[in-house]
This record gives structure tokens, C-alpha cells and sequence, in this order.
């Protein structure tokens, strides 16, 4: 018995089927957002460390410099060099930060 190399004939191919949906002309281009905003987070430390040991743990945590963040609450900017006794920050108390 001969094994003889079957080559196709375009009789015998089946022709492609159509596509289901025809190929878009001017294609959708996602808007791009914003990263969301990050969660509320409340780092530990202790009365006597600083602002700017605070900012350091919260840069650390957040993956930026410490120099681009500034921590305040309403229109008072915390100096990095005074203790967070001194402003009167305590445990569950809400601070702003910006990047600047």
C-alpha cells in the first residue's frame, strides 16, 4: 500500500466564514482617569515624634519623597521639626496631606 502525499485543493478547503461583526471604522478610545483615591489610613506613633517623622512613615507607606508631602489641618501647615504633643495631635484625629 503507497502512502501518497494528499494535497489540498481549493475544491476541497472550506472558505472562511464571514466575520460576525464587521471591523469598526473609527475605533472607541477609553477616557483616562485618575487613580482612585487612596484609603484613609492611620500610621502609630508616638506624642513625642515629629511631623516630619510622621511624614516619613506616611512616605514610606505611600511610596513618595517625605520633602513633597505637607500634612496641615484647616489652614495650619505642621512644621516638620515640632512634636506632634505640641500641636495637640492625638490618636484618631484627622489630618490633611497634599503633595506638593
Amino acid at each position: 500500500m503507497q502512502v501518497r502525499n494528499h494535497q489540498p485543493t481549493p475544491s476541497s478547503c472550506p472558505l472562511p466564514s464571514p466575520p460576525l461583526f464587521p471591523p469598526r471604522r473609527n475605533p472607541r478610545t477609553l477616557p483616562e482617569t485618575n487613580p482612585p483615591p487612596p484609603k484613609p489610613h492611620s500610621p502609630t506613633n508616638s506624642e513625642d515624634d515629629t511631623i516630619g517623622d510622621l511624614k516619613k512613615l506616611v512616605a514610606a507607606q505611600t511610596g513618595t519623597k517625605p520633602e513633597k508631602i505637607r500634612i496641615q489641618k484647616w489652614y495650619n501647615v505642621y512644621k516638620d521639626h515640632i512634636t506632634l504633643e505640641d500641636y495637640e495631635i492625638h490618636d484618631g484625629m484627622g489630618l490633611e496631606m497634599y503633595y506638593n
